[in-house]
């Protein structure tokens, strides 16, 4: 009911899809008390909030043109010292040339990272995880995402 959905709608027009609540160092946070990474149409993107209900539409940063059609994860990574993403993104299997950002194969896992969490990341994603031919013949022929989190260093 609408009394009880908490839900951002997003960047107008282009909404807040697959939202993922971050983990992040005190530093990198911007004053806030939660921020989360969404994609929308325009690709990927961050928003803050003191309270995890109410977010910061003046917050919004892009940080990534990039379709990836499913929940895209960041982690912190402290050894490294970087943000890394892992999400599936389309662009890299494009199946024809354009703005279009939706086209292509997407179901494989890449990862990409930046050191500076609010800017525009400049890398670009390199495939980790695609079925094989084994997988191939098992039926299995897809990855829909990767969930990461750091654990015991």
């Amino acid at each position: 009911s609408k009394d009880n959905n908490i839900v951002w709608p997003g960047l107008p027009g282009h909404g807040a899809r697959g939202p993922c609540l971050l983990d992040l160092p005190e530093a990198d946070r911007r004053g806030f008390a939660h921020v989360m990474l969404f994609r929308s149409k325009r690709g990927l993107h961050l928003v803050g909030s003191q309270d995890g209900i109410h977010w910061d539409a003046k917050s919004v940063t892009p940080i990534y043109k990039l379709h990836s059609d499913t929940h895209n994860v960041m982690v912190h990574d402290p050894a490294r010292g970087e943000y890394v993403m892992y999400c599936r993104p389309k662009h890299i299997y494009r199946t024809f040339q354009g703005d279009v950002l939706d086209t292509g194969e997407s179901r494989r896992v890449a990862r990409v990272a930046s050191r500076d969490l609010w800017s525009t990341w400049q890398a670009e994603p390199q495939t980790i995880l695609r079925p094989d031919n084994l997988d191939e013949r098992a039926g299995f022929n897809c990855f829909y995402g990767m969930p990461t989190q750091v654990y015991g260093g």
